[in-house]
């Protein structure tokens, strides 16, 4: 390298990690200062232990953020936990500490809120040791593959899904026919367009909603994911008639999944995922996810709910300039409800994992399951007496109440190991470019990740089962045999040659 190439790469380097530096210091020191000069301006008492606590977790959240924007790969997972971790469970408790207000009723002791913001970092600190102790083994297991040629060809196994044209089709055309079905029952394609109330009066309850909802919306979905990723893959050449029908896929995907009547947390991953696959990533494409995603959530998200209740266009232009109050929005309720949960568990005991049970077996009717609880958002909502029980139930809350705290830590190690497994088969896939089950869950889990981690579970595993269960019809209808990378690919040499 030229002594002018080396300086100006190097300058080159020091200017981004200036710039990370930058936005780590306005987001995680600047934001809350600010935020605090308005409050001792306003000459309001608050407690400083437990604003320290909610700092920290905004100072913690985004300091993961700003190493993950110094590396170069999709660490999509990661990206969604953090972001949500900063603005859930960090900005807004620290705003909701500093004014002592919460979008729901209720009154809370310095204690209970102490309590509280140690359940949040207890979780995300098992979540980082979880990634951490998959990364150990997984250096281990590579060493031991440079000594053992066996260990070497398990390692480096993929599930590619050998996809062709006409399988694709025919894949396509029984997802239509299912979604042609479910139409039918609801009342025809106009249903679609209904505001999300009357489109989920159109069910006959919570589980037919849950079941048929999330067939309908995800199983074309699906199908489009596979179409891009096909459309994309570099080895594949497309006939213009394949690439005509992924794009009517596309455009029946967009009149399934509309904003009118989807649920916002699904449009939104929606919309990310196919961002995700079709957007090109660069070495410098996370600092531009991370502030695209911050303004999109602290601005954007609040407002994006405006067909749920009316198709008015006066309603909504109303709703749109109305002023928000975060610490006192009910779209961020996630650090209250962890609140709530506490209480609740400390009135009438751990539910020892019943919650966590209904959560992934929601599709059982209550025919059959007499005693099936509710929801945990809202079981702690009823016992606790509020009129409005649709309520949120943060991951936190949902192993808090089945098992307290230890329970807190010990699932968030797990959790933080396998979604740091799901991020390396995804990051290897698209090294090889290979169509594999990682490849497709993936981009779709990370964004439906602030879903499931805002809650309620019960609601959130529907789509995210739904959507489990056509990637593998999908890749037991595309499955080919599984092959070592150095036999599939010639080139690949063994480490151990």
């Amino acid at each position: 390298m030229e002594p002018k190439l080396a300086l100006h790469k190097n300058n080159s380097i020091d200017y981004m990690v200036g710039f990370y530096f930058i936005i780590f210091c306005y987001t995680a020191i600047l934001i809350p200062l600010l935020e605090l000069y308005k409050t001792v301006l306003l000459d309001t008492s608050f407690n400083y232990l437990n604003l320290g606590l909610s700092w920290f977790i905004m100072f913690y959240a985004m300091g993961r953020l700003s190493l993950l924007m110094m590396g170069d790969t999709r660490r999509l997972i990661e990206l969604f936990f953090w972001i949500f971790v900063y603005i859930w469970m960090g900005y807004v408790p620290f705003q909701q500490v500093l004014t002592e207000s919460f979008p729901l009723s209720g009154t809370y002791s310095s204690d209970d809120i102490r309590f509280a913001l140690f359940v949040v970092i207890a979780g995300i600190l098992s979540f980082d040791l979880g990634g951490f102790l998959h990364n150990s083994l997984n250096k281990r297991r590579e060493r031991k593959a440079d000594y053992d040629d066996r260990s070497n060809l398990n390692l480096f196994k993929i599930d590619k899904i050998q996809v062709n044209e006409k399988k694709f089709i025919i894949f396509t055309l029984i997802a239509l026919f299912i979604c042609a079905i479910i139409i039918l029952k609801i009342g025809g394609v106009s249903a679609l367009f209904l505001n999300r109330q009357i489109f989920n009066a159109q069910f006959g309850g919570k589980i037919e909603f849950l079941l048929l909802s999330s067939f309908l919306k995800v199983s074309i979905f699906v199908c489009l994911v596979l179409g891009v990723i096909y459309y994309k893959h570099s080895k594949i050449k497309l006939s213009l008639g394949t690439q005509l029908w992924i794009f009517f896929i596309g455009i029946v995907n967009f009149m399934i999944n509309n904003p009118i009547s989807g649920a916002r947390y699904w449009i939104g991953s929606m919309i990310l995922t196919l961002c995700f696959l079709l957007l090109p990533w660069g070495k410098r494409s996370f600092y531009k996810w991370v502030i695209m995603l911050l303004c999109l959530l602290l601005f954007v998200f609040p407002k994006s709910d405006m067909f749920r209740h009316t198709t008015d266009t006066t309603k909504i232009v109303q709703s749109l300039t109305a002023q928000s109050n975060m610490a006192t929005d009910g779209d961020y309720d996630a650090f209250q409800m962890t609140l709530n949960t506490v209480k609740y568990v400390d009135l009438f005991g751990h539910t020892n994992g019943e919650q966590l049970l209904v959560a992934f077996l929601f599709w059982v009717p209550r025919f059959i399951w007499a005693n099936k609880p509710f929801g945990s958002g809202t079981t702690v909502a009823d016992a606790l007496g509020y009129d409005f029980t649709n309520l949120s139930c943060p991951l936190w809350a949902e192993f808090y109440i089945d098992f307290g705290l230890p329970g807190v830590v010990l699932l968030f190690i797990l959790y933080g190991y396998f979604t740091q497994k799901a991020q390396k088969a995804y990051e290897r896939a698209v090294t090889t470019n290979e169509i594999s089950v990682a490849r497709l869950c993936v981009p779709y889990y990370a964004p439906f990740q602030i879903f499931l981690l805002r809650g309620e579970l019960m609601s959130g595993t529907s789509y995210l089962t739904a959507y489990l269960f056509f990637v593998l019809i999908g890749y037991w209808f595309f499955k080919q045999k599984q092959e070592p990378l150095n036999q599939a690919y010639p080139d690949f040499k063994s480490v151990s040659s």
